[in-house]
């Protein structure tokens, strides 16, 4: 995911003795991108005062005025530190937009660049945005990528895409002063301008105002007022914009669909091995005779469905599970044994239904793609174990704590096998198991069944699905 970047040349660090003599501040108390100006070698005597926990925007604007470094060159040093690429927003796919809602644009500072169908790639000025990148990845169905600009590049964006009115005053306001009555008449000397082809089809505002700044001297630049200019400008601009959402391409649904709260689901198939009764194994009496509780290895095939929501690090998943090969000695729904049968055991296949509630506590954004991890509170619908139990199948409480790793992450985006993961499972079975003193198929129990087991799983991405 991440891309070489050309190294800004630092400059030489003026007044180092002066810094190194002076006091320096805690080095956990400095905001991140005064440590990683310093870190390029810019002198630790122009520090500026920014607070560990300002916004990214103010924070980049008092930094490059403090070390006297430009927006590309503090972009170059932010997306080199993160090994991330710089943003190149003028190549832009217009479609990405149609993604991303103006609200949230706005509210995280990014700017959409271009989407496939597993990731979304956006401008963003602080990479450290974990709020950014899950909004993004619920409010998209997809895994965000970020990739570094500045503050006000985005800002201009933003204007350009969803309020070309704020672009072109902010164009026009700076027009009066980098404009003056001598310079057009001096463009009214030179003749008419030639207007290329590719200025009459370039999209960006400037080349737009151009146009119109170019047509009204041509046909008489002594009588041009900026007030004029202002107008035809917003005018121009609004049929750019109508022009370009009429013809841009119909979205899909799940571009268009807002998430609320629920987002689009992605579908997936989870192969299975999990180890049951870990630690301790319970001791049962089985018609006077004391034995103990085996492990037991199964084989599950899981189908699962996976619910992203809008609130941070928060998701819901419903799975089906099946055991194709776990025996019983009993059916549980006719009372028939496996030898009343002439069996040697009685294939125990029925389905379980979990509905789980996910917590992430690291996603792949914040490890480069390697690892995630969440824990989960899981109602698992299952068949009844309890001598006490009213119905055929009951609720269970289960906790479990999967940690995934992406052992494919090293394949180029885009690829299917890239999104496998290898999963391990922790589960903590908190209600619904035998205790002691029960009497289950015959077997009473003397201890507590042990609640642990652990699961390898095979996580395979089929499709993301459209709500």
């Amino acid at each position: 995911m991440s891309e070489d970047t050309p190294s800004v040349e630092a400059p030489t660090r003026a007044g180092a003795s002066a810094a190194d003599d002076a006091p320096r501040a805690p080095k956990g108390a400095l905001h991140w991108l005064v440590r990683i100006a310093e870190r390029a070698g810019y002198a630790e005597a122009q520090r500026p005062d920014v607070p560990v926990g300002a916004a990214a925007p103010l924070a980049w604007s008092e930094v490059t005025k403090a070390y006297g470094v430009t927006d590309p060159q503090l972009a170059e040093l932010v997306a080199e530190y993160f090994r991330l690429s710089v943003a190149d927003i003028n190549r832009a796919d217009p479609n990405a937009a149609l993604l991303v809602p103006e609200v949230m644009a706005r509210k995280h500072h990014v700017f959409p660049l271009g989407e496939d169908d597993r990731q979304i790639a956006v401008a963003t000025c602080d990479p450290t945005n974990v709020e950014a990148e899950r909004a993004l990845g619920f409010a998209t169905g997809r895994t965000p990528l970020f990739k570094v600009a500045a503050p006000r590049t985005i800002q201009d964006a933003l204007d350009q895409r969803f309020s070309p009115e704020k672009a072109v005053d902010a164009l026009l306001g700076g027009l009066a002063d980098d404009v003056s009555e001598d310079a057009v008449k001096l463009v009214e000397e030179m003749g008419p301008e030639s207007i290329s082809e590719d200025d009459v089809t370039s999209t960006p505002v400037v080349k737009l105002t151009n146009l119109i700044i170019r047509d009204a001297i041509t046909q008489g630049a002594s009588d041009i007022h900026l007030k004029d200019v202002a107008v035809l400008g917003r005018a121009a601009m609004g049929l750019a914009w109508v022009a370009g959402w009429l013809c841009a391409p119909i979205p899909t649904a799940a571009q268009d669909a807002t998430c609320r709260l629920l987002c689009a689901p992605d579908f997936k198939f989870e192969p299975t091995v999990t180890l049951e009764n870990l630690g301790s194994r319970a001791r049962v009496d089985v018609g006077g005779q004391v034995e103990q509780t085996e492990r037991e290895t199964v084989l599950e095939l899981i189908f699962s469905v996976g619910i992203p929501t809008t609130i941070p690090r928060v998701g819901f998943t419903l799975e089906a599970i099946f055991a194709p090969f776990k025996g019983t000695d009993e059916q549980p729904f006719t009372g028939e044994t496996a030898q009343g049968l002439g069996r040697d055991e009685i294939r125990d296949n029925l389905p379980e239904i979990e509905s789980e509630l996910n917590f992430d506590l690291l996603t792949g954004g914040e490890t480069g793609g390697w690892v995630s991890s969440h824990v989960d509170v899981v109602d698992k619908f299952s068949p009844g174990e309890l001598p006490g139990d009213g119905g055929a199948y009951t609720h269970k409480l289960n906790f479990e704590w999967d940690t995934a790793l992406h052992v494919f992450n090293f394949l180029p985006e885009g690829r299917w096998l890239r999104e496998l993961e290898l999963e391990l499972s922790i589960d903590y079975m908190a209600s619904g198991i035998p205790k002691a003193g029960d009497l289950v198929g015959g077997e009473l129990y003397l201890d507590d069944a042990s609640p642990w087991s652990a699961s390898l799983v095979f996580v395979m991405p089929l499709a993301p699905l459209v709500p």
